[in-house]
C-alpha cells in the first residue's frame, strides 16, 4: 500500500472531495420535500411513522408483520426517532437518508485514502457520486444506503483486524437487513486465505477472533428467536416463499445481477478499463494473490452476487458492492496510467457515461431519477380525483397509487373527499391507474376512461363505472 502513497496524496485531494459532497449534497436537496415513492411509501416510511407514533423498539412484536415483513426493526427504529424528533414530515425522513448518504461518502474516502492515497479516494468518491442508483437511493427511506455504510465499515474493520469494531458493525448491518449474513463469511474467508494459504499469521482463527468474527450471527439468532416466540415464525413467510433454488431461477437472477453491477447505467465501460487494467498487468507480472483489501472487496461483491441469486431480486440490493467495486474500478486506472491528469480525466470520462442514464426513459423502480415522473403522474391523478370525484364515493388505486388515497404523511396533496374514500354510498365508483412500464391496466367493459395523463413512460388513467 505504501506505494501507492508515494506520490498523488496531498491535500488538495481531501479539499476537492469536501466540494464534491458539498455540491453532490447540494443537488439533492431539491429531492428532499419529494413525496415517498413504491417501497419506501409502501413499507419503510410506514414502518418508521408506526413507531414513531406507538412506541420505538428493536422487538418484533413492535410492529404489525404487514409492516416489519419479519425484518430487524433497527432501520425503521432510527427513522422513528427522527419522526419523533423533528416531525414527521417526508424532508424529515428524505434528510436523514441524505445524511446517512453523506457519511457513507465520508468514510468511503477516508478508508481509501487509508489504504491507497488520496486521490484515489477522491475519484471514488467523484466515481460513487456519479451512479443514478446511488444518486436515486441518496434520498430515498429504503435500507440500502445505511447497509452500505455498515457492511463498509465491518469489512474495513476486519481488514485492519479490528474485530471489536467488525463485530459491532457487522452486527448493526445484520440488524438493518438480512442480506448483511454474508459480511462473516466473508471475513473468515479473507481470514483464511491470510492465515492458511499466504500464511501470514494474523490470527483470524483464534478462539476470540472467531467468537468476534461470528457475533452478528449470535444477535440476529436472537432476534429470531424473539420473532419466533411473538409472530409464530423465524421469517415472513412471504419472503420464504420467495427464496428459490431451481437452478434456472438461481441462473437467472445471477444475469440480471451480472448486468445491472457491470452493464447498466454506463459500467459497461468499466468492463473495458478492468480488462486493459488486466493485460497490463499481466504483461509486468503484477497479477498475484495478496492479502490486501482489493481480495476482501473482490470476495464481497462475489457474495453478494451469489447471495442476490438465491432470493427475490431488485436492482438496488446490489448497492453495497459498489464501493468496493469502483476501489477495483480507481485502481484500475491507475494500473494503466498513475499520470494524475490522466486518472482524474478518465474518471471524470467515466463518470459523464453513468450519469447519462440518469434519467433514461423507461421504468426501473428506484434506480435512477426516472421515479419522479411516476410521482409527478401520480399527483396529477389524485389532483384530477379531487375534481371529479363527490364526497362519499368509492375510490380504488393500484400499488402505489392506493397509498396516498389510504394514508396519511405521504407528500402527496390529497384533498378530504377521496382520503380514506372506500366508500359505497354513491351511484359510481371511481379506479384510477398509474402505470410505468407494465401495461395497460385491466377494466371492465363498462368502465368510462374520464382521465388520461402521460409523462415520459408513466401514464395515469381515471375510469368511472356505473354501481
Amino acid at each position: 500500500m505504501d506505494s501507492y502513497k508515494e506520490k498523488n496524496n496531498e491535500l488538495i485531494y481531501a479539499w476537492l472531495t469536501t466540494a464534491i459532497v458539498i455540491l453532490f449534497a447540494a443537488l439533492r436537496f431539491n429531492d428532499l420535500k419529494l413525496p415517498y415513492f413504491w417501497d419506501e411509501m409502501g413499507v419503510y416510511s410506514r414502518a418508521a411513522l408506526y413507531l414513531s407514533e406507538h412506541g420505538l423498539s428493536l422487538f418484533p412484536k413492535a410492529l404489525p408483520p404487514v409492516l416489519s415483513r419479519g425484518h430487524p426493526l433497527l432501520f425503521f427504529s432510527l427513522y422513528g426517532a427522527g419522526f419523533s424528533l423533528f416531525g414527521k414530515s417526508v424532508v424529515v425522513g428524505h434528510s436523514i437518508s441524505l445524511l446517512i448518504s453523506i457519511l457513507l461518502l465520508v468514510v468511503v474516502y477516508k478508508k481509501t485514502a487509508c489504504y491507497y492515497n488520496r486521490l484515489i479516494a477522491f475519484c471514488v468518491v467523484v466515481i460513487f457520486c456519479s451512479q443514478p442508483v446511488f444518486i436515486a437511493q441518496s434520498t430515498l427511506i429504503l435500507p440500502e444506503i445505511a447497509l452500505s455504510l455498515f457492511v463498509f465499515l465491518a469489512i474495513a474493520s476486519y481488514y485492519e483486524r479490528k474485530l471489536i469494531w467488525f463485530a459491532i458493525y457487522s452486527s448493526l448491518a445484520l440488524q438493518i437487513k438480512e442480506s448483511a449474513i454474508i459480511v462473516p463469511f466473508v471475513a473468515i474467508a479473507y481470514g483464511f486465505l491470510v492465515d492458511v494459504v499466504l500464511k501470514k499469521k494474523a490470527g483470524y482463527f483464534s478462539f476470540s477472533a472467531l467468537l468476534l468474527t461470528f457475533s452478528s450471527l449470535f444477535v440476529f439468532g436472537s432476534f429470531l428467536f424473539i420473532q419466533k416466540h411473538q409472530n409464530g415464525w423465524f421469517f415472513f413467510p412471504y419472503h420464504i416463499e420467495n427464496v428459490r433454488f431451481d437452478l434456472n431461477t438461481i441462473f437467472y437472477h445471477n444475469h440480471r445481477a451480472q448486468k445491472f453491477l457491470f452493464f447498466s447505467q454506463g459500467r459497461y465501460w468499466w468492463v473495458k478499463v478492468f480488462i486493459i487494467s488486466a493485460i497490463i498487468a499481466l504483461i509486468k507480472n503484477r497479477i498475484r494473490l495478496t492479502n490486501g483489501f482489493t481480495t476482501i472487496s473482490g470476495l464481497l461483491i462475489v457474495a453478494l452476487l451469489a447471495f442476490t441469486s438465491l432470493n427475490f431480486y431488485m436492482d438496488r440490493y446490489l448497492l453495497p458492492a459498489f464501493p468496493f467495486l469502483i476501489i477495483f474500478l480507481i485502481l484500475s486506472v491507475y494500473i494503466i496510467s498513475s499520470n494524475r491528469l490522466f486518472v482524474i480525466g478518465l474518471t471524470m470520462a467515466l463518470s459523464l457515461l453513468c450519469l447519462r442514464d440518469i434519467d433514461p426513459g423507461y421504468f426501473n423502480y428506484d434506480c435512477d431519477l426516472g421515479f419522479k415522473h411516476h410521482l409527478n403522474v401520480q399527483q396529477k391523478v389524485i389532483d384530477k380525483l379531487c375534481e371529479v370525484v363527490p364526497e362519499k364515493s368509492e375510490v380504488s388505486g393500484n400499488f402505489p397509487l392506493y397509498c396516498p388515497l389510504t394514508e396519511h404523511n405521504t407528500g402527496f396533496k390529497v384533498c378530504p373527499q377521496i382520503l380514506n374514500s372506500i366508500k359505497d354510498s354513491s351511484t359510481k365508483s371511481y379506479s384510477a391507474f398509474v402505470t410505468g412500464d407494465m401495461g395497460l391496466p385491466s377494466i371492465n367493459e363498462k368502465s368510462k376512461l374520464i382521465f388520461y395523463t402521460k409523462e415520459r413512460f408513466v401514464q395515469g388513467f381515471i375510469y368511472e363505472q356505473e354501481k
